[in-house]
């Protein structure tokens, strides 16, 4: 799986053998299934534009975030992995790139282009784990969690795990939102950009922290982690996918 430079030779024959007359260069993408929605892949003579069609820019950096990737897990592993540990994102608490009915990746896409400091939120860090994973043959969702009162200690997108400071509780999580693959009834499988949780169990407001990133992680133990046992922390029965802009 990945992003490949191909060298094509053109021959013709003449006299009994091969003779060149030109090399052309060609990119090739490789991915282990066909893209997911919200990419769609439609038959060109049906006509109009299908902005839902895979994008090269799309595929450029989730091929370089998950390269080398051997299954879908690992892809949409590394893909939540590239997204925390990008130098480029911190946390805000409003949504910066999303709506109910859009994702505007475009301008995400161009926002890290040009290098721009981006500022996003757990909605924000969903959809783009969705996007770029479901674009190399992934089938993720985002799921909604009313995770309820105050939450453990949470390290957010551009924080350091070695700062005290940067850990922080949230006292009201009631819409956050993780990319996602469904499991039985309810249960399923998170993968979540935006926080990393604190594995340490012996208190939530000392400096001794654990950081993990829940990439694939069971919602169940996800849940234990985020919230402890002062909320149910249910999810939402819906699963979204908002088409790309």
């Amino acid at each position: 799986m990945g992003k490949h430079a191909v060298p094509i030779r053109w021959q013709y024959w003449e006299r009994d053998e091969w003779r060149e007359f030109q090399v052309t260069h060609h990119t090739i993408y490789t991915v282990l299934k066909l893209p997911s929605e919200p990419w769609q892949q439609t038959d060109p003579a049906a006509g109009g534009d299908n902005i839902q069609l895979p994008w090269v820019t799309a595929l450029d950096l989730a091929c370089a975030w998950a390269k080398g990737a051997t299954s879908l897990d690992s892809t949409a592993r590394m893909i939540t992995e590239g997204l925390n540990g990008s130098p480029l994102f911190a946390y805000i608490t409003d949504e910066q790139f999303s709506s109910d009915e859009a994702f505007r990746l475009s301008d995400l896409l161009r926002s890290m282009e040009r290098n721009d400091p981006i500022k996003v939120n757990c909605i924000d860090c969903s959809y783009t784990v969705m996007a770029l994973a479901n674009i190399l043959g992934c089938n993720l969702y985002a799921k909604r969690i009313n995770a309820g009162p105050r939450t453990r200690s949470l390290l957010p997108i551009g924080g350091v795990a070695a700062n005290p400071d940067h850990w922080i509780q949230e006292d009201s999580l009631s819409r956050h939102q993780v990319a996602w693959i469904q499991g039985p009834a309810v249960d399923g499988w998170v993968f979540d950009a935006c926080y990393r949780l604190d594995l340490d169990l012996i208190a939530d407001d000392d400096d001794v922290h654990v950081p993990h990133l829940a990439t694939g992680m069971n919602f169940r133990a996800y849940r234990s982690f985020l919230v402890g046992q002062r909320s149910p922390a249910k999810v939402e029965e819906s699963l979204r996918r908002p088409r790309v802009v």
